[in-house]
């Protein structure tokens, strides 16, 4: 073997061995590397799991407190912000900052249901009702009665003026009060419809808000047309295949 060609392979071999050890710290940097990515996925896996576990225990808690102030006459469920309210007549998508609670009849002969939807960091609550009874049904008067017991309760102090939307299906009574009790302020929105149902609309918050925000910030994202429905109609808004007088007193 020439002088040339020897050295051609002491370089080449040098080279490869060169090149062999090399790759080895490289791979290794690598493993490391995966191995971080790996430990940074778990760790991330168990903070989910972490968090999901305190929201779960969260809902279990706030169902069992408002199970044990209604005792049985009412099934509780939880939702939290991004959730959706599991019900044909209230279903809905949680707004940001609010939890959900709704209110189920236990009745066989009665399921109806309430959505109350609060906001701890704004202090205030919104809420639209299928389960509330009145004891005048007349179209033409009850908007006057449930005022005037307003009125003549001591433990409140009536805010405005009753206002009243009269339509073919159904007739709209709204006022604002202050509960001298609890020193919140509520806006009250009856709906009475030609059947004898009635749904209602109720905002509660620690200041003098304006309820029309209150209720455009917690029911934005309404699904079920009955209870769409019934929150545009407590805003004074109505389609314009809907005729409804207003008057005020």
């Amino acid at each position: 073997m020439t002088k040339k060609k020897l050295t051609y392979l002491t370089i080449l071999s040098a080279c490869i061995v060169a090149g062999v050890f090399a790759s080895i710290p490289s791979q290794a940097v690598s493993d490391e590397g995966k191995s971080k990515a790996m430990i940074m996925l778990e760790k991330a896996k168990a903070a989910r799991l972490e968090r999901k576990k305190a929201l779960e225990n969260k809902r279990s808690e706030m169902e069992q407190y408002y199970q044990d102030k209604l005792g049985s006459k009412y099934k509780v469920n939880v939702y939290f912000e991004g959730e959706m309210v599991d019900s044909d007549e209230l279903n809905q998508w949680v707004p940001n900052g609010y939890n959900a609670v709704l209110f189920t009849q236990n009745d066989a002969d009665n399921k109806n249901q309430k959505v109350l939807l609060s906001n701890s960091e704004k202090m205030v609550t919104a809420y639209v009702d299928f389960t509330k009874e009145i004891k005048d049904k007349d179209q033409s008067t009850f908007c006057k009665t449930l005022y005037k017991l307003a009125k003549t309760n001591h433990s409140q102090k009536v805010l405005s003026k009753a206002t009243l939307y009269t339509g073919k299906d159904s007739s709209v009574c709204q006022f604002a009060l202050h509960d001298k009790n609890t020193n919140l302020f509520a806006f009250e929105s009856y709906e009475l419809y030609k059947d004898g149902s009635l749904s209602y609309v109720h905002t509660l918050s620690k200041n003098e808000q304006d309820y029309i925000s209150i209720i455009k910030s917690a029911f934005p994202r309404v699904v079920a047309d009955k209870a769409r429905k019934a929150v545009s109609h407590s805003l004074g808004e109505f389609l314009a295949t809907e005729t409804y007088k207003k008057t005020q007193f």
